[in-house]
């Protein structure tokens, strides 16, 4: 007699735990599908502002001169981790001081998909005639810096991952 009680109440704690996890998991997707991750964006150097250009030093870690021209970028904020890359012109006068700061850039020889850069027409390296670059990861983000001349006028590439 006592048996049936006994599966009852054991058939009855395996049901709230289920629900109980059932709740748990529907909380942690609700958690996440609530999370507010960010926005991509696109910008021409019509709205590539000085705003824009400190980031780019912050993440990057070098100091671009005051006539740096700000071309293009992508701002991928969508995911887990944020990532840009970004296309400048460098003033021929300040091509050799930024050269310098990237050499002395520290960090772990690295190398990142180059998913971020796929449909982008303006990074384009291949048709740089490159002076220097690197990819590296610095702490835990990933930063790739590409310094060369394209037709007359010299560029500074940049992808930046924080992971």
């Amino acid at each position: 007699m006592k048996r049936p009680f006994l599966i009852c109440g054991l058939l009855g704690i395996l049901g709230l735990l289920a629900a109980g996890g059932l709740l748990l998991m529907k909380g942690a997707y609700q958690a996440f599908a609530d999370f507010n991750f960010g926005d991509d964006y696109t910008l021409d150097a019509s709205k590539f502002d000085a705003k824009v250009m400190e980031t780019v030093e912050q993440c990057s870690g070098l100091s671009l001169p005051s006539g740096a021209r700000g071309l293009n970028m992508f701002y991928q904020g969508s995911g887990i981790d944020d990532a840009f890359v970004a296309k400048i012109q460098i003033p021929q006068e300040d091509v050799m001081a930024v050269a310098q700061q990237i050499e002395h850039i520290a960090g772990t020889s690295a190398a990142a998909a180059e998913s971020l850069t796929n449909g982008l027409t303006w990074w384009n390296p291949e048709s740089m005639k490159i002076k220097i670059q690197l990819e590296l990861r610095i702490d835990s983000d990933y930063l790739q810096v590409i310094l060369g001349e394209e037709g007359n006028a010299w560029i500074l590439l940049v992808k930046w991952i924080s992971t």
